[in-house]
Parts: structure tokens; sequence; C-alpha cells
């Protein structure tokens, strides 16, 4: 039996239902195309916009402030309304703000 983190089925649903045999363009990050490591760093668009951006919103995804990018602060905002509102893993899972 696998272990997943708190609230993964839940947004792997989610991701699926939005994404699923649907047409994705990957963006580059206008200020950093890749980190320390040489990964590329991008973003995931669908036809309704920024699938990142919309994961953070709806409490499936944490932003994580390790690597900068372009679009910190507005993920920064979308994460703090979820977090207040207990939308996803913030309703249902034991998190604090630093963890």
């Amino acid at each position: 039996m696998k272990s997943y983190e708190c609230g993964a089925e839940e947004a792997r649903v989610a991701l699926q239902k939005r994404v699923d045999g649907k047409v994705i363009v990957l963006k580059k990050d206008a200020k950093y195309g890749k980190d320390e490591y040489g990964r590329l760093l991008r973003y995931v668009h669908d036809a309704n916009g920024d699938v990142n951006a919309w994961l953070v919103q709806q409490g499936f995804a944490r932003m994580y402030s390790i690597y900068p990018f372009a679009r910190q602060r507005s993920y920064e905002k979308l994460e703090k309304g979820a977090r207040l509102a207990k939308r996803g893993l913030w309703g249902v899972c034991n998190l604090s703000v630093s963890s």
C-alpha cells in the first residue's frame, strides 16, 4: 500500500479533471528559466489560464519560495486566500503556515 501526503489524492483527481485530454502549454518563467540544478522552470497553462495558480488558489498545492519566480507575489496572495478560506489541504490537513 502506498502512502501519500494529506490531500494528494484530491489534488490528483482535481488536476486530472482540469487537464486530462486537453491541450496544455508550458510557459517559461520570464525571470528564471532554470533552478540551481538546471531543471526547467515552467508554468502550465490550459485554455482557462494558469493551472499552477489554480492549484494554489483551490488549496490543492502549496507555494514554495525556496527558489524565486516571477509570479511569486500573486501566488502568495492566492495561497493566503486558500489558507484563510480553509480550501483544499488547508481545510483537511494539519498544516501550519511555515510547514
